[in-house]
Protein backbone atom coordinates (compact mmCIF):
# COMPACT_ATOMS: atom_id res chain seq x y z
CA UNK A 1 0.00 0.00 0.00
CA UNK A 2 1.48 3.22 -0.49
CA UNK A 3 0.15 7.01 0.15
CA UNK A 4 0.90 9.21 -2.79
CA UNK A 5 0.77 13.18 -0.91
CA UNK A 6 1.31 15.99 -3.37
CA UNK A 7 3.02 19.16 -1.88
CA UNK A 8 3.85 22.63 -3.47
CA UNK A 9 7.39 23.29 -1.08
CA UNK A 10 9.18 20.77 1.14
CA UNK A 11 9.53 24.26 3.49
CA UNK A 12 7.64 24.89 6.64
CA UNK A 13 6.67 27.75 8.12
CA UNK A 14 6.52 27.36 11.53
CA UNK A 15 8.77 25.49 14.34
CA UNK A 16 6.73 22.91 13.73
CA UNK A 17 7.38 20.06 11.73
CA UNK A 18 5.53 20.43 8.58
CA UNK A 19 2.44 18.48 7.38
CA UNK A 20 4.13 16.35 4.74
CA UNK A 21 6.55 15.29 7.67
CA UNK A 22 3.83 14.14 9.83
CA UNK A 23 2.14 12.00 7.13
CA UNK A 24 5.45 10.30 6.63
CA UNK A 25 5.94 9.67 9.87
CA UNK A 26 2.35 7.99 10.65
CA UNK A 27 2.87 6.01 7.38
CA UNK A 28 6.19 4.46 8.63
CA UNK A 29 4.27 3.61 11.82
CA UNK A 30 1.21 1.87 9.66
CA UNK A 31 3.36 0.18 7.60
CA UNK A 32 2.49 2.17 4.29
CA UNK A 33 5.12 2.80 1.71
CA UNK A 34 5.10 7.08 1.14
CA UNK A 35 5.84 9.09 -1.37
CA UNK A 36 5.91 12.45 -1.85
CA UNK A 37 5.67 15.03 -4.91
CA UNK A 38 7.10 18.02 -4.80
CA UNK A 39 4.85 19.66 -7.76
CA UNK A 40 6.79 22.69 -7.82
CA UNK A 41 9.52 21.38 -9.63
CA UNK A 42 8.01 17.85 -10.42
CA UNK A 43 7.71 17.62 -14.08
CA UNK A 44 4.22 16.11 -14.40
CA UNK A 45 4.49 13.99 -17.78
CA UNK A 46 5.91 11.79 -15.22
CA UNK A 47 3.04 11.42 -12.42
CA UNK A 48 2.27 7.37 -12.23
CA UNK A 49 -0.74 5.92 -13.20
CA UNK A 50 -2.76 4.90 -9.50
CA UNK A 51 -4.27 1.60 -8.97
CA UNK A 52 -6.15 -0.28 -6.07
CA UNK A 53 -3.28 -0.13 -4.01
CA UNK A 54 -2.82 3.50 -3.39
CA UNK A 55 -4.08 6.78 -1.48
CA UNK A 56 -4.11 9.70 -2.53
CA UNK A 57 -3.95 12.83 -0.67
CA UNK A 58 -3.16 16.53 -1.55
CA UNK A 59 -1.41 18.66 1.33
CA UNK A 60 -1.35 21.73 -0.73
CA UNK A 61 -3.59 24.20 -2.39
CA UNK A 62 -1.91 25.78 -5.35
CA UNK A 63 -3.84 25.50 -9.00
CA UNK A 64 -0.69 23.02 -10.21
CA UNK A 65 -1.34 21.03 -7.11
CA UNK A 66 -4.90 20.87 -8.22
CA UNK A 67 -3.47 19.68 -11.82
CA UNK A 68 -1.61 17.10 -10.86
CA UNK A 69 -4.31 15.49 -8.68
CA UNK A 70 -6.11 15.81 -11.88
CA UNK A 71 -3.72 13.62 -13.50
CA UNK A 72 -3.47 11.24 -10.87
CA UNK A 73 -7.12 10.40 -9.24
CA UNK A 74 -8.38 7.18 -10.83
CA UNK A 75 -12.12 5.71 -10.03
CA UNK A 76 -9.72 2.68 -8.40
CA UNK A 77 -7.33 4.88 -6.06
CA UNK A 78 -8.65 5.33 -2.72
CA UNK A 79 -9.50 9.53 -1.51
CA UNK A 80 -11.19 11.94 0.84
CA UNK A 81 -13.63 12.21 -1.97
CA UNK A 82 -17.35 10.99 -1.81
CA UNK A 83 -16.81 10.39 -5.55
CA UNK A 84 -13.70 10.69 -7.39
CA UNK A 85 -15.12 12.50 -10.31
CA UNK A 86 -15.24 15.78 -7.25
CA UNK A 87 -11.52 16.31 -7.57
CA UNK A 88 -11.79 16.61 -11.46
CA UNK A 89 -15.23 19.06 -11.57
CA UNK A 90 -15.14 22.17 -9.80
CA UNK A 91 -17.47 22.51 -6.43
CA UNK A 92 -19.56 25.14 -6.22
CA UNK A 93 -19.17 27.88 -3.47
CA UNK A 94 -19.82 26.29 -0.17
CA UNK A 95 -21.51 29.33 1.15
CA UNK A 96 -24.71 28.49 -0.50
CA UNK A 97 -24.77 24.79 -0.41
CA UNK A 98 -24.53 24.94 3.32
CA UNK A 99 -26.64 28.60 3.77
CA UNK A 100 -29.24 25.92 1.55
CA UNK A 101 -29.17 23.17 4.01
CA UNK A 102 -29.65 24.99 6.55
CA UNK A 103 -26.04 25.10 8.26
CA UNK A 104 -25.23 28.79 10.34
CA UNK A 105 -23.09 30.89 7.68
CA UNK A 106 -21.87 33.96 8.20
CA UNK A 107 -24.67 36.60 6.32
CA UNK A 108 -22.21 37.26 2.89
CA UNK A 109 -22.97 38.64 -0.72
CA UNK A 110 -21.05 36.70 -3.27
CA UNK A 111 -20.32 39.21 -6.18
CA UNK A 112 -19.52 42.57 -6.03
CA UNK A 113 -22.46 44.85 -6.39
CA UNK A 114 -22.30 47.14 -9.83
CA UNK A 115 -24.53 49.83 -8.95
CA UNK A 116 -24.64 52.44 -6.07
CA UNK A 117 -28.26 50.86 -5.43
CA UNK A 118 -26.96 47.60 -5.46
CA UNK A 119 -24.32 48.16 -2.96
CA UNK A 120 -26.65 49.78 -1.01
CA UNK A 121 -29.02 47.13 -0.43
CA UNK A 122 -25.92 45.18 0.00
CA UNK A 123 -24.45 47.34 2.86
CA UNK A 124 -28.26 47.15 4.70
CA UNK A 125 -28.47 43.20 3.97
CA UNK A 126 -25.30 42.90 6.25
CA UNK A 127 -26.16 45.38 9.06
CA UNK A 128 -23.93 48.05 8.06
CA UNK A 129 -20.47 49.23 8.64
CA UNK A 130 -18.00 47.46 9.65
CA UNK A 131 -17.85 45.00 6.80
CA UNK A 132 -15.52 41.91 5.95
CA UNK A 133 -14.58 41.96 2.23
CA UNK A 134 -12.64 38.11 1.69
CA UNK A 135 -11.16 36.81 -1.36
CA UNK A 136 -11.39 33.51 -2.50
CA UNK A 137 -8.66 30.99 -2.34
CA UNK A 138 -6.49 32.88 0.23
CA UNK A 139 -4.93 30.99 3.54
CA UNK A 140 -3.84 32.47 7.45
CA UNK A 141 -5.82 35.72 6.63
CA UNK A 142 -4.71 36.65 3.55
CA UNK A 143 -7.16 38.70 1.63
CA UNK A 144 -9.63 39.01 4.71
CA UNK A 145 -10.32 42.77 4.70
CA UNK A 146 -12.06 44.43 7.19
CA UNK A 147 -13.93 47.35 5.91
CA UNK A 148 -15.16 50.67 8.20
CA UNK A 149 -16.59 52.65 5.86
CA UNK A 150 -18.45 53.45 2.14
CA UNK A 151 -15.70 55.21 0.59
CA UNK A 152 -13.01 52.52 1.67
CA UNK A 153 -15.49 49.83 0.74
CA UNK A 154 -16.22 52.03 -2.94
CA UNK A 155 -12.21 52.14 -3.32
CA UNK A 156 -11.38 48.17 -2.56
CA UNK A 157 -14.35 47.04 -4.54
CA UNK A 158 -13.08 48.92 -7.81
CA UNK A 159 -9.39 47.72 -7.22
CA UNK A 160 -10.79 43.92 -6.68
CA UNK A 161 -13.11 44.27 -9.94
CA UNK A 162 -10.14 45.30 -11.81
CA UNK A 163 -8.27 42.06 -11.22
CA UNK A 164 -11.72 39.79 -11.29
CA UNK A 165 -11.28 38.58 -7.88
CA UNK A 166 -14.24 36.50 -6.72
CA UNK A 167 -14.93 38.29 -3.14
CA UNK A 168 -17.42 37.60 -0.32
CA UNK A 169 -18.69 40.79 1.15
CA UNK A 170 -19.82 39.46 5.06
CA UNK A 171 -21.63 40.61 8.19
CA UNK A 172 -18.87 41.54 10.36
CA UNK A 173 -19.29 39.13 13.63
CA UNK A 174 -17.10 40.50 16.57
CA UNK A 175 -16.32 37.03 18.10
CA UNK A 176 -15.45 35.94 21.29
CA UNK A 177 -13.02 33.25 19.92
CA UNK A 178 -12.67 31.20 17.22
CA UNK A 179 -12.49 27.20 16.69
CA UNK A 180 -10.97 24.39 14.05
CA UNK A 181 -12.86 21.44 13.97
CA UNK A 182 -11.50 18.41 12.22
CA UNK A 183 -13.70 15.75 10.65
CA UNK A 184 -12.50 12.82 9.71
CA UNK A 185 -15.87 10.49 8.02
CA UNK A 186 -18.90 11.19 10.38
CA UNK A 187 -17.03 12.61 13.36
CA UNK A 188 -15.02 15.27 14.78
CA UNK A 189 -11.35 13.70 15.76
CA UNK A 190 -9.85 17.06 17.16
CA UNK A 191 -10.76 20.85 17.72
CA UNK A 192 -8.79 23.37 19.27
CA UNK A 193 -9.88 27.23 19.56
CA UNK A 194 -7.78 29.81 19.41
CA UNK A 195 -8.72 33.79 21.08
CA UNK A 196 -8.39 37.22 19.40
CA UNK A 197 -4.85 38.72 19.75
CA UNK A 198 -4.71 42.53 20.69
CA UNK A 199 -4.82 44.65 17.50
CA UNK A 200 -5.84 41.55 15.22
CA UNK A 201 -9.70 41.36 13.88
CA UNK A 202 -8.36 37.79 12.05
CA UNK A 203 -7.70 35.12 14.84
CA UNK A 204 -6.36 32.87 12.34
CA UNK A 205 -3.89 35.71 10.35
CA UNK A 206 -0.35 34.45 10.08
CA UNK A 207 1.36 34.14 13.60
CA UNK A 208 -1.94 34.98 15.51
CA UNK A 209 -3.23 31.50 15.64
CA UNK A 210 -0.38 30.57 18.27
CA UNK A 211 -2.23 32.92 20.06
CA UNK A 212 -3.69 31.41 23.50
CA UNK A 213 -4.65 27.76 21.48
CA UNK A 214 -6.79 25.71 24.12
CA UNK A 215 -7.92 22.02 23.00
CA UNK A 216 -11.37 22.27 23.52
CA UNK A 217 -14.08 19.72 22.40
CA UNK A 218 -17.45 20.89 21.74
CA UNK A 219 -21.05 19.88 22.31
CA UNK A 220 -22.68 17.00 19.86
CA UNK A 221 -24.61 19.60 17.96
CA UNK A 222 -21.47 22.15 17.27
CA UNK A 223 -19.64 18.52 15.96
CA UNK A 224 -22.75 18.03 13.89
CA UNK A 225 -22.53 21.38 12.22
CA UNK A 226 -18.84 20.79 10.96
CA UNK A 227 -19.69 17.35 10.22
CA UNK A 228 -22.54 18.80 7.52
CA UNK A 229 -20.20 21.28 6.59
CA UNK A 230 -17.68 18.88 5.44
CA UNK A 231 -20.05 16.19 3.93
CA UNK A 232 -22.23 18.48 2.05
CA UNK A 233 -19.54 19.48 -0.82
CA UNK A 234 -18.21 15.89 -1.20
CA UNK A 235 -15.24 15.40 0.86
CA UNK A 236 -14.51 13.35 3.84
CA UNK A 237 -12.34 15.03 5.87
CA UNK A 238 -11.86 19.05 6.30
CA UNK A 239 -10.66 21.33 8.61
CA UNK A 240 -13.50 23.53 10.09
CA UNK A 241 -13.65 27.14 11.18
CA UNK A 242 -16.06 28.59 13.41
CA UNK A 243 -16.62 32.02 14.51
CA UNK A 244 -18.10 31.83 18.17
CA UNK A 245 -19.94 35.39 18.95
CA UNK A 246 -20.72 37.09 22.34
CA UNK A 247 -24.02 34.67 22.97
CA UNK A 248 -21.74 31.27 22.02
CA UNK A 249 -23.49 31.18 18.66
CA UNK A 250 -21.33 29.37 15.96
CA UNK A 251 -21.13 30.52 12.54
CA UNK A 252 -19.60 29.01 9.75
CA UNK A 253 -16.57 31.00 8.52
CA UNK A 254 -15.01 28.35 5.96
CA UNK A 255 -14.21 24.37 5.70
CA UNK A 256 -10.67 24.09 4.48
CA UNK A 257 -9.69 21.28 2.01
CA UNK A 258 -6.78 20.11 2.34
CA UNK A 259 -6.43 22.23 6.29
CA UNK A 260 -3.20 22.67 7.98
CA UNK A 261 -3.82 20.27 10.77
CA UNK A 262 -0.63 20.92 13.17
CA UNK A 263 -1.72 23.50 15.51
CA UNK A 264 -4.71 21.52 15.94
CA UNK A 265 -2.33 17.96 16.39
CA UNK A 266 -0.25 20.03 18.46
CA UNK A 267 -2.65 21.46 20.78
CA UNK A 268 -5.08 18.17 21.13
CA UNK A 269 -2.03 15.54 21.27
CA UNK A 270 -4.06 13.87 18.57
CA UNK A 271 -2.45 12.14 15.63
CA UNK A 272 -4.43 13.76 13.12
CA UNK A 273 -2.52 12.57 10.13
CA UNK A 274 -2.42 8.59 11.54
CA UNK A 275 -6.04 9.15 11.57
CA UNK A 276 -6.00 10.30 8.30
CA UNK A 277 -4.02 7.77 6.83
CA UNK A 278 -5.93 4.75 8.76
CA UNK A 279 -9.47 6.18 7.34
CA UNK A 280 -7.62 5.74 3.83
CA UNK A 281 -6.51 2.44 4.68
CA UNK A 282 -9.96 1.38 6.36
CA UNK A 283 -11.80 2.75 2.70
CA UNK A 284 -9.80 0.83 0.83
CA UNK A 285 -10.04 -1.98 2.28
CA UNK A 286 -13.81 -1.70 2.27
CA UNK A 287 -13.73 -0.65 -1.52
CA UNK A 288 -12.00 -3.55 -2.53
CA UNK A 289 -14.13 -5.99 -0.34
CA UNK A 290 -17.26 -4.15 -2.49
CA UNK A 291 -15.83 -4.65 -5.49
CA UNK A 292 -15.08 -8.78 -4.98
CA UNK A 293 -18.39 -9.37 -3.65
Amino acid sequence: MTLHCLVNTKKSHSDMPSTSRMFHDACVVLGVEYREYTIANFPLSQLPVLGNDDLLYRISWGQKAHTAERMMITPTCTTFYTHWESAVGTRGCSYFIHKNIGLPVIPSVPYIPVTEEDLSAAIEYLGGFPLIVKMRGGSYGIGVMQVDSLQSLRSILDYLRSLRSSILIRKYIAHRYYARLIVLGDRVIASHITYPPVGEFRTNASDSIKEKPEARVFSEDIQQIAVRAVRSLGIETGGVDLLFDENDQPYIAEVNFPNDFRYTQNVTGINIAEEMVKYLLEKQRRNTSSSLS
